[in-house]
This record gives C-alpha cells, sequence and structure tokens, in this order.
C-alpha cells in the first residue's frame, strides 16, 4: 500500500500542478478582463472627453460668430455715424454760406441806407437852394407878371405853333 499511496500521492501532486496553472490561467484571465474592463472605461472615458471638446470647440464657433456680427454691427453704426457726421458738415457749410450771404445782404442794406441818408441829405439842401430861388423867382414873376412861357411848336410836321391861353399863364411851383 504504500506503493499505491505514494501513486495516488504522485497523481495527487501531478493533478494539483495542473489545477494550479488552470487556477493561475484564469486569475490571469480575470486580470486581463478587469484590465479590458478598465481600458473600455478610459476608452469611454476618452469619449466623452471627446465630445466634451466638440461641444466647447461648437461654443466657440458660437461665439465667433456672435462677435463677427456684432464687429458687423459697429461698422455699419460706424458707417452711419460717418454718413451723419458728413451731413452735419455739408450742413454747417450751407449755413455758413447763409450766413455770408446775409453779411453780404446786410453790408449792402447799409450802404444803401447810407446812400439814402446822404440823398436825404441832399435833398434837403436841394429843398432849401429851391426854397431861396422860388422867393427870388417869385419877386421876378410879380415884377413881370405876363411874360410868355417859352413852349415849342406843334409835332414835327405841323406849322402851327402852340400858343393858347396858358402861355401867358402865371407858373406855379409847389414843394
Amino acid at each position: 500500500m504504500s506503493g499505491l499511496r505514494e501513486t495516488m500521492n504522485g497523481l495527487r501532486e501531478a493533478t494539483t500542478g495542473p489545477h494550479e496553472v488552470s487556477t493561475g490561467l484564469h486569475e490571469a484571465t480575470t486580470g486581463l478582463r478587469e484590465v479590458s474592463t478598465g481600458l473600455h472605461e478610459v476608452s469611454t472615458g476618452l469619449h466623452e472627453v471627446s465630445t466634451g471638446l466638440h461641444e466647447v470647440s461648437t461654443g466657440l464657433h458660437e461665439v465667433s460668430t456672435g462677435l463677427h456680427e456684432v464687429s458687423t454691427g459697429l461698422h455699419e453704426v460706424s458707417t452711419g455715424l460717418y454718413e451723419v457726421s458728413t451731413g452735419l458738415y455739408e450742413v454747417s457749410t450751407g449755413l455758413y454760406e447763409v450766413s455770408t450771404g446775409l453779411y453780404e445782404v446786410s453790408t449792402g442794406l447799409y450802404e444803401v441806407s447810407t446812400g439814402l441818408r446822404e440823398a436825404i441829405f441832399k435833398l434837403g439842401e436841394c429843398k432849401t437852394a429851391l426854397d431861396g430861388a422860388a422867393s427870388a423867382r417869385g419877386a421876378v414873376v410879380e415884377a413881370n407878371a405876363h411874360l410868355r412861357i417859352p413852349q415849342q411848336y406843334g409835332s414835327r410836321s405841323s406849322r402851327i405853333s402852340v400858343a393858347s391861353a396858358l402861355t401867358y399863364a402865371d407858373p406855379r411851383m409847389t414843394g
């Protein structure tokens, strides 16, 4: 029995080695499965990071598009302000020209006023001279009451002279 026992022990030991190998392979397979599961989780995490980066990239694109639209709007506002400024400059130039014209009109009116004042002054001097002449002439007319007032002859083709009661009438001057 001792030989059988030894054979049984030898068989037991012989089966224990492959069993341990089988157990080791099972543990290795389990470890590989865990590593594979871990790699799958890492891959899933990387996919989620990639998806997040894509969403960030899309958001940045939308921000860039919005900034472009704002820039375009500011350009349009700037163009509008330039056009308003140009219009105000043209209005200002027109007002300056109107002001210059009004100044010239005012200067002309001042010159007319000065001329009228001088004319009125001269008329006053003339009136004074005429009043003096009229009073001197009145004395002469009274002395020669019936002097003939010179008259022209009739029309150019007429041979008749103009002679009427008015020829010897007393002259009257007013003013």
